[in-house]
């Protein structure tokens, strides 16, 4: 958020997780149980009120988190933040909050997801941008946790190891590690079976024929990296037919975690990036995004999104629609879309899902400021 960490986000004030009845191994999907096995399905979400006047379009407030049925009744609020994420068991939410009053000092905390009372997890220092990206592991009890600290003059962006259960953490990737001046990382997963995550980087803050970006493959066991590509790779998303990425032009591109078997998916360009995987490897869900005047911008652009679902083995597109889209059923059957940035000055946005069967989106969370979603459907 692998997902994404389904590539990971920064700046979202609200999120949903949706937990259905088939496990699927990612960072940002959950499962949750009674004790006779029946599977739970529940809904969490964090949502914002709007502004007023002038600033009506825009989120105002502390964000609260929810759990509710599957259609959104019955809320029960448990806690008080941002960017919710529900663990792959379903038993605890981890969510983002400022702490002593300071932007720059953020929170990492775990609820259990019937709610109760929160537990600090890990404090993060991010003056730089003030962002931490953060995911959990599909054993549950790890996460990763990546974010940038320092002053706007020397930031250094750092990757962590995060043991839910005693605290403890682990340093993967650093400026200092890999000894190379601004360093940037970005779209960070785990591996379906929780031992290795890869991640994307680049030398120079942006990806430029001088500071070219590629994937990098961390053993979480012994803290060793590897290199997997030789520039122009972004976005990985770890499945289960391996690591799917974006080249240049809106390639999709798949290498297997030990780096053999490189090849493209399908053979056609603007496919965007890598989202979300089916669970059995055979659909891959892309963002695709272009900009367009804001009407609330008027001296800018804001970004449209649109995605498509492809098959894998053909590499054909499966489906395209318009909304940001935010994870794929484990059937690859449906999509869960944002609308917060599809369209512009409309107070707002909402979370809806697209059936590829149906093709029209069914909303599922609306009102106030909901731009963010995941869920194990």
């Amino acid at each position: 958020m692998f997902t994404r960490i389904m590539l990971f986000r920064t700046g979202v004030v609200a999120s949903v997780v949706l937990l259905m009845g088939t496990v699927v191994l990612c960072s940002s999907c959950g499962v949750s149980s009674t004790q006779s096995g029946a599977v739970t399905r529940s809904l969490v979400y964090a949502t914002q009120k709007l502004g007023v006047g002038a600033n009506a379009d825009f989120a105002s407030g502390p964000a609260t988190i929810r759990r509710a049925n599957v259609d959104g009744s019955h809320p029960l609020k448990i806690g008080v933040g941002s960017d919710p994420q529900i663990s792959p068991d379903g038993r605890e939410v981890a969510f983002i909050r400022d702490s002593g009053g300071y932007a720059y000092l953020k929170g990492l905390w775990a609820i259990p997801a019937s709610g109760g009372k929160p537990r600090l997890l890990t404090l993060t220092y991010s003056y730089a941008n003030g962002g931490v990206d953060y995911g959990w592991a599909p054993d549950s009890r790890h996460m990763v946790v990546e974010y940038e600290r320092g002053f706007l003059r020397d930031p250094e962006n750092l990757i962590y190891l995060l043991d839910t259960a005693n605290r403890s953490q682990k340093l993967l990737a650093s400026t200092t590690i890999n000894k190379v001046p601004e360093f940037d990382y970005s779209s960070v997963t785990f591996s379906p079976d929780s031992q290795s995550l890869v991640y994307a980087a680049n030398r120079g803050g942006s990806e430029t024929p001088e500071y070219p970006s590629d994937l990098y493959v961390a053993d979480l066991k012994s803290g060793r990296t590897r290199q997997l590509t030789l520039g122009d790779a972004t976005d990985p998303v770890w499945g289960p037919r391996g690591i799917a990425f974006s080249r240049a032009g809106g390639e999709i591109w798949l290498i297997s975690g030990d780096g053999t078997n490189l090849h493209q998916i399908g053979s056609g360009h603007s496919l965007g990036w890598p989202v979300a995987w089916s669970a059995d490897g055979n659909r891959l869900l892309t963002d695709i995004r272009h900009w367009s005047m804001s009407s609330v911008e008027q001296n800018g652009l804001y970004p449209v999104d649109s995605f498509r679902v492809i098959d894998v083995p053909s590499g054909r597109v499966r489906f395209s629609g318009r909304g940001n889209p935010l994870a794929l059923s484990s059937d690859g059957q449906v999509v869960l879309i944002s609308t917060c940035w599809s369209t512009p000055s409309r107070g707002g946005g909402y979370i809806a899902t697209i059936s590829l069967t149906g093709g029209k989106p069914h909303a599922i969370i609306t009102g106030g400021y909901s731009c963010d979603a995941s869920w194990n459907r």
